[in-house]
Parts: C-alpha cells; sequence; structure tokens
C-alpha cells in the first residue's frame, strides 16, 4: 500500500503559478489544437468577449489546515488511499477576465496526483467573465499536479440550457509545452520564485 504523508505530496502542488493561455472555443479549433467538438448541430452560441484572446493566468495555491486521511478497507486495493488537505486558491487573469479566490479542498489518492476542483456558475470566477456570463453559464476550474512535477490548469465554461446538451462555450488553452495540445507542463516552466 501506498502512504504518504501532507508534507511529501503538498510540495508537488502548493505555490504560485504564471500560466500564458489562450481563451479559445472548443468548437472553432484553439492556436495549437484542433476543434474539440462538431458544433454544427447545436445553435450558433452568442460570443464571449475574451475568445481568441492570450492572457497569462496568476495561481496561488496554499494548504491551511492538517489532512484527513482516508484509508482502504480491507477488500479495496491500496489506491483507495486518498487524502484532503484545506487550503486557498487565487486564481486571476492579467486582461481582468478571472479574479477568484476560494476555500478549496486539495486531494490525492495514492499520493501521486493532486487536485483541486471547483465547479459553479460563471459568476463565481469574478472578473470580466463572471459579469458577462452570470449564472446562465456554468463553469469547471480543475488545476492538476503530480509528483513527477508536471502541472495542468483547465477552465470550462458552458451555457445552461434545458433539455439540449451544448458545447463547450470558451475554455483555456495552456500556450506552452511540448506538444501541440498540451494536457500537463513542467512545474518549474510556470512556478514564480523558482530557484
Amino acid at each position: 500500500m501506498v502512504r504518504c504523508s501532507a508534507n511529501e505530496v503538498l510540495p508537488s502542488v502548493v505555490g504560485n503559478y504564471e500560466i500564458p493561455i489562450a481563451w479559445v472555443s472548443p468548437c472553432a479549433g484553439g492556436t495549437t489544437c484542433p476543434p474539440l467538438d462538431d458544433c454544427s448541430r447545436f445553435d450558433e452560441q452568442p460570443p464571449v468577449s475574451v475568445a481568441g484572446t492570450k492572457t497569462v493566468l496568476s495561481v496561488s495555491l496554499s494548504a491551511s489546515g492538517p489532512a484527513a486521511v482516508f484509508s482502504p478497507g480491507p477488500e479495496q486495493g491500496a489506491c483507495s488511499q486518498a487524502m484532503e488537505i484545506p487550503g486557498s486558491l487565487t486564481v486571476r487573469s492579467e486582461d481582468g477576465a478571472v479574479d477568484l479566490k476560494r476555500d478549496v479542498v486539495i486531494f490525492t489518492a495514492c499520493g501521486n496526483d493532486l487536485f483541486v476542483g471547483l465547479a459553479g456558475p460563471a459568476s463565481e470566477l469574478g472578473g470580466t467573465l463572471g459579469a458577462e456570463l452570470g449564472d446562465d453559464v456554468g463553469s469547471d476550474l480543475k488545476f492538476r499536479a503530480s509528483r513527477s512535477g508536471r502541472v495542468s490548469i483547465g477552465i470550462q465554461l458552458v451555457r445552461l440550457l434545458e433539455d439540449a446538451p451544448r458545447p463547450i462555450t470558451l475554455q483555456v488553452e495552456m500556450l506552452m509545452g511540448d506538444s501541440p495540445c498540451p494536457q500537463y507542463v513542467s512545474r518549474q516552466d510556470v512556478l514564480v520564485g523558482k530557484e
């Protein structure tokens, strides 16, 4: 069974980051990524003001409390072990589109990958996006890190319409990495104040 302490896993995720991004519509394709969805079956969605622009996301994640550890039962595998660590997440973009600070839970299973997720109305993102999109658009923010030294961030915004699946309205595309559509980038490349 993999066992680890909060002190062992936190150094791979807490810190201050600056991540260059583009705001893209997956229906149109990003700056380096092909379209993710065939949107011809949907009515045209209203454009979002920052779509097609580039900026830098400043991300700050800190831990603030003791970890809660969930150990596997006798019939569960080792990776049923999980840990939740209270923390605080701040995400701001240079263009003012996002300005959010929230208490969060840093989650890890097996002590290898760490994850923070926030879901709710776009208004909770603050900034100009929150004001523009309000409560009729859902937002999903995910910040992930691995103990192997990689991080990723994703923000997806989807219009909430009843009885019909909708394409993604807007999402973040990271503008760095060694593949055309990076999922993860080196933590050292985006960490502020690195040695």
